[in-house]
């Protein structure tokens, strides 16, 4: 068990609505109740693999920071990548 920590493990948009903010206000829209009751922690897991690069991207531009990343995780060369915000 945690204390006031949250883990967001997958987040999708549309191929036609991604770059126009619709992840960014997603992930606000996950963080602000979460935050207004007090909450601590938001976890997000995501690939290591290039095609997620704008993913990765869109986490560190709404504040999170990387904080791990598990080598082969999802398959040979496929990294998972875990994100820590503060709430």
């Amino acid at each position: 068990m945690t204390e006031r920590t949250w883990n967001l493990y997958l987040i999708v948009i549309h191929a036609d609505k991604q770059g126009n903010d619709s992840g960014s206000n997603l992930i606000s829209h996950v963080e602000a109740p979460l935050a207004n009751v007090g909450h601590r922690i938001l976890l997000v897991e995501t690939s290591g693999n290039p095609v997620f690069e704008k993913t990765r991207r869109v986490y560190l531009e709404s504040g999170c920071t990387q904080e791990a990343r598990i080598q082969e995780f999802h398959a040979t060369r496929d990294d998972k990548i875990v994100f820590w915000k503060k709430l």
